[in-house]
């Protein structure tokens, strides 16, 4: 095979490649920037302070001397991160629980135990020098530090805050522009406008079914189950091909194989399934809480019946015989009233 059959074959290839597998790629992530409440807050590239300074990693320490794989300026004891109002303090040694750091340990330690606040189940990363924070809920995420220089040092200003969504292509042309921007209710259509407290969707709707009972029965459109179903197949539904392009078949298959992917059910995250078990649950707790409550007023109105349905002459010869009673005990007690002990004594 001559260089020129081989620069040919390979044309073809990240050709065939550009126009179905990538077309496909592409079409979920921006259904990912559109539908999805996730985002990520991007620092700048910063080296070590090395003897040759290179790009941090996640072995790279938070505090170190000079020529050391660690931040250009240092992190010490006292200094806090913030995220999302919740504090991560820098301790000599000896640090417990993801309130607490060392100094010394890495930044991958420190990007753990920032995840572990956030709750993020995108792990956040390090590479090429460039943090990268994730988070489930962009709108959240607000990370900032006591020590602006070393957290300068980690790539970032002031504060930390991840991109809006839904997410818009910024730049002009379009179709080279490579970053993005928030949207804004003046230039993007939010696909969801419903409410979006911080709690859980069932706690949204609530109903007391017994005296010490309550029941949860909230819904939301934005939920992650429902949410990645009408993402999927908004994305699906978006994509057009064009019968003179020769990858239009596996473009569409490339496309089908990724939904289809989406559409399975994945280990840890929420399915349609768990949202109709949530609401089972509740429906068999309110039929039970019914069955009880018709038991209880199947007994209380037997009582009643036994009350209102007795016979009038059973009544009046109950009363008639405590009349009775009654006369004799006060007669009895009038004759008693009357003995006085000189009518035992002996006449003189």
């Amino acid at each position: 095979m001559t260089a020129g059959n081989l620069k040919a074959a390979l044309n073809t290839a990240i050709t065939t490649l550009a126009g179905t597998s990538l077309v496909a790629a592409s079409a979920v992530a921006a259904g990912n920037d559109f539908f999805s409440s996730a985002g990520t807050a991007t620092g700048s590239v910063v080296n070590n302070q090395a003897a040759v300074p290179a790009p941090i990693t996640g072995a790279t320490l938070l505090s170190g001397a000079a020529g050391t794989d660690s931040l250009a300026t240092s992190f010490v004891a006292g200094n806090t991160i913030t995220v999302n109002n919740t504090p991560i303090t820098f301790v000599a040694s000896g640090a417990t629980g993801n309130n607490q750091i060392n100094v010394n340990d890495s930044v991958q330690t420190l990007l753990t135990k920032i995840d572990s606040i956030t709750g993020t189940s995108t792990p956040s990363t390090v590479h090429g020098g460039v943090i990268t924070l994730h988070t489930d809920n962009a709108a959240s995420l607000n990370v900032s530090s006591t020590n602006p220089a070393a957290f300068a040092a980690l790539g970032f200003g002031a504060s930390a805050t991840a991109t809006q969504p839904p997410l818009r292509v910024s730049g002009s042309p379009l179709s080279s522009a490579t970053s993005q921007v928030s949207g804004t209710a003046a230039n993007t259509i939010s696909w969801y406008t419903g409410e979006a407290g911080p709690g859980s969707a069932r706690a949204t709707a609530t109903a007391r079914v017994d005296q010490s009972v309550t029941v949860q029965y909230g819904a939301r459109a934005n939920e992650p189950a429902i949410r990645a179903q009408l993402q999927t197949l908004a994305v699906f539904a978006a994509v057009t091909t064009s019968a003179s392009n020769p990858n239009a078949a596996a473009q569409v298959a490339a496309l089908s194989q990724r939904v289809t992917q989406n559409l399975s059910p994945q280990p840890g995250q929420q399915t349609i399934q768990n949202i109709q078990s949530d609401f089972a649950t509740a429906q068999m707790t309110m039929k039970n809480a019914a069955s009880r409550q018709t038991q209880a007023q199947g007994m209380l109105q037997a009582i009643v019946d036994q009350a209102e349905s007795v016979s009038p002459d059973q009544v009046a010869s109950q009363i008639l015989a405590l009349q009775t009673s009654l006369q004799a005990s006060y007669q009895t007690t009038a004759m008693l009233s009357q003995l006085t002990l000189t009518k035992f004594l002996p006449v003189a």
